[in-house]
Parts: C-alpha cells; sequence; structure tokens
C-alpha cells in the first residue's frame, strides 16, 4: 500500500489526478469504478479541468451499475482502477462494518451515521436515502488498482484502521491492506493516527 499525504484537500485532488491520470492516459479505454461521497468531489472537479485544459479524453472509458448486471459486467472488464472514499466507520463503496469480504454487488440498508455524514447532499436528513447500491468488496478487490481518497480529522480513524489496523470486516477499507496495488492519497487531518 502507498501512501501519499498532503497538505490540504487541493493538494489532495491535484495528488490522486496523477494517479487517475497514469491509468486514462496509459489505457484510454480503461474501466473505472467511480465513488459517491464528499472525498472525491475535489478529484472529480481536478478530472473536469484537466478534460478541460489538456484534453485528456474519457470518451472511451467505462462505467457500470445494477446489482447483478453489475457484478457480471465487473466480472467480464475488471477495473482497471477504483477510486474509493472511506466513511469515518470505515466502509468503502456503501460496505458498512460487518460485510462480508466475500460479498458482490448488492443492496445496504445504511447506518444511520452514514447517512448523517451524506446529510450535506439533501436539503434534511429525512430526504437521505436510508438504502443503497452498492459494488460488493470482492468487486472493489478485482480492480487492477485502487485509488482511495480521505481528508479531514473524522476520518482518521478509519484510516488508521485502513493502513495499519487488523484486517478485519469491521472495518471493510481494512481489506484493501491484501490488495497489491492500492494508493492512499490523505490530507494530515486523516493521516495524523498513523504517525
Amino acid at each position: 500500500m502507498k501512501v501519499i499525504v498532503t497538505k490540504n484537500t487541493e493538494e489532495l485532488a491535484e495528488q490522486a489526478l496523477q494517479v487517475m491520470l497514469d491509468v486514462v492516459k496509459n489505457k484510454p479505454n480503461a474501466v473505472i469504478g467511480l465513488a459517491t461521497g464528499s472525498s472525491p468531489v475535489g478529484l472529480y472537479k481536478k478530472m473536469i479541468e484537466d478534460c478541460k485544459n489538456n484534453g485528456t479524453s474519457y470518451a472511451n472509458i467505462k462505467s457500470v451499475k445494477e446489482c447483478e448486471r453489475y457484478t457480471a459486467l465487473l466480472n467480464s472488464m475488471p477495473q482497471d482502477i477504483q477510486l474509493l472514499g472511506i466513511g469515518a466507520n470505515g466502509h468503502i463503496g456503501f460496505n458498512e462494518p460487518n460485510t462480508p469480504f466475500n460479498s458482490t454487488t448488492h443492496i445496504v440498508e445504511l447506518e444511520e451515521g452514514t447517512r448523517r455524514d451524506n446529510a450535506r447532499f439533501f436539503a434534511s436528513l429525512d430526504e437521505v436515502p436510508t438504502h443503497a447500491i452498492t459494488m460488493g468488496i470482492s468487486n472493489i478487490m478485482n480492480a487492477k488498482k485502487i485509488l482511495v481518497v480521505a481528508n479531514g480529522a473524522n476520518k482518521a480513524k478509519a484510516v488508521y484502521q485502513m493502513i495499519k489496523g487488523e484486517v478485519s470486516e469491521n472495518c471493510p477499507a481494512s481489506i484493501l491492506q491484501k490488495h497489491n496495488d492500492v494508493v492512499v492519497v490523505v490530507d494530515e487531518a486523516a493521516y495524523s493516527l498513523c504517525k
């Protein structure tokens, strides 16, 4: 696992962009798994800027959805790079704690803390969905490369568990220790417990 510690979210997005571009530019028809939530927003903005300013093309890039079809598609065309955020409780995708490591794409009931963390994207907590479709952990682990972005002190415990904790379904992100090509880009606050 390679860890890149940045001073702020701007630098985090820039470093994550370089990892993403390394895949996209070297394989213009790459399959990429994209993440939701606030963690990757800065990266997405950088990708848009790069596309506009430098002409990086995503015309032949592929990304997919829907449970059974999604799993079948992922099995037939594994992701060249999977982008992930990490929840404060260690979830990746929406694989909440205690999700089996061998899970595939499924519908999950979101924990209350995850719903509260995502409430900023909605007018009120009542509007935040109670369920989500998520790739399973085994789908994530099949990616050739995994890019994790995390920022803020509220992610520090989860980042510590992901990088240095015991590999356990209690912290889904900890399974990433078993993948052979993971790049973690974090700001100093998110990395604070790992020092």
